[in-house]
């Protein structure tokens, strides 16, 4: 740790000799901030004098950093809910590639099977085939369908008649 510079500095109109452990150069340049923020309040209100300008300056400078303070608070929980979300949407993304690769490796699977074995639907087996006849309504060979011109349970075309 470098040791501590003497400086002198001048805020609003006196001259001020000064220890800083810090850098120099930023040392001075938080005393012309300052210089810059008395000589505003004493344009703005010149019946203060140096020492009520002073105490204002420095009231200012406090009320301001508390301001930022908070501001920097709030931007640290909006920062950390952004944070969770976003460990919550990586846990999802990966969940979703997981599905997806698995899905992947499904479709693999189910080309090589269908590569391997003809295509075959086993819930429809059966159901494209006609229906075969019932053992007893089966003509026999040779039989052939005679008509007698007789009218069966109807008249001579079929349909019922009515008395």
């Amino acid at each position: 740790m470098p040791a501590p510079t003497r400086i002198e500095v001048r805020i609003g109109g006196s001259t001020y000799r000064l220890t800083t452990p810090d850098d120099e150069a930023q040392a001075r340049l938080l005393c012309a901030q300052a210089d810059r923020l008395v000589r505003r309040i004493l344009q703005a209100n010149p019946a203060l004098n140096q020492n009520a300008a002073l105490v204002l300056a420095l009231v200012n400078a406090l009320d301001e950093t508390r301001r930022l303070e908070a501001r920097v608070a709030e931007a640290e929980r909006d920062s950390a809910g952004l944070a969770s979300r976003l460990a919550e949407s990586r846990t999802e993304m990966l969940r979703a590639k997981a599905l997806a690769d698995a899905a992947a490796a499904e479709v693999g699977r189910l080309r090589a099977q269908a590569r391997r074995e003809p295509p075959r639907a086993p819930w429809l087996e059966g159901l494209l085939d006609p229906p075969a006849p019932a053992p007893d309504d089966e003509p026999e060979a040779g039989d052939a369908l005679e008509s007698d011109g007789a009218a069966g349970p109807g008249g001579p075309d079929g349909r019922a008649e009515v008395d």
